[in-house]
């Protein structure tokens, strides 16, 4: 066996467990839609946009009132459904509809202070409903993973992300972890 090989196979036996946490994690149906859009047939592209456009619309229509308002009949609607991975119709408008929650975290009011009071109270607020959303046993199964790791990837996108895996890849190899740093 090569020595990628053995790199490969070492570090899928590390990176699976992480995998299994990761992957647990439904990824939203937005973002599905948007991803997949340009793979799509052109009924389900008109389905799509109806979704997108409107959801609080898409989350409480019927499957007839979809398929009228994309211009496209009940099977492609249904179609549409299958290809965005859920069961039926009725899993779709769910999946909306959990996506219409989780994004209530990120758009609420505005606080009744103004100024730097104002910016601080909002920024407070957004913490505290994504703390609100974290379990501590998916948290201690992520550091768990991680502690139990002998390699670890960080990734950066871009922005304040990059610069923080960077940060984060250089703590890692003080503590003698392999760590590979992708950005």
């Amino acid at each position: 066996m090569s020595f990628i090989s053995q790199i490969y196979y070492k570090s899928k036996a590390i990176i699976n467990p992480v995998l299994e946490v990761i992957m647990n994690v439904e990824i939203d149906i937005i973002s599905r839609i948007t991803e997949m859009y340009p793979k799509l047939r052109e009924a389900e592209k008109s389905v799509a946009k109806v979704i997108v456009d409107d959801l609080t619309f898409a989350s409480s229509a019927s499957i007839t009132e979809l398929a009228e308002q994309a211009q496209v009949s009940e099977a492609s609607v249904t179609r549409f459904a299958k290809t965005m991975g859920c069961k039926n119709v009725r899993d779709l408008k769910l999946r909306i509809v959990k996506c219409l929650a989780v994004g209530q975290r990120f758009i609420y009011e505005k606080p009744d202070e103004t100024g730097i009071q104002g910016i601080y109270q909002s920024a407070q607020n957004v913490i505290q409903k994504n703390r609100d959303a974290i379990t501590p046993e998916v948290l201690n199964k992520a550091c768990d993973i991680v502690n139990n790791s002998r390699q670890i990837v960080i990734v950066g996108m871009g922005g304040g992300s990059t610069v923080l895996s960077q940060e984060r890849a250089v703590q890692v190899i003080s503590v003698r972890v392999c760590c590979l740093f992708i950005q």
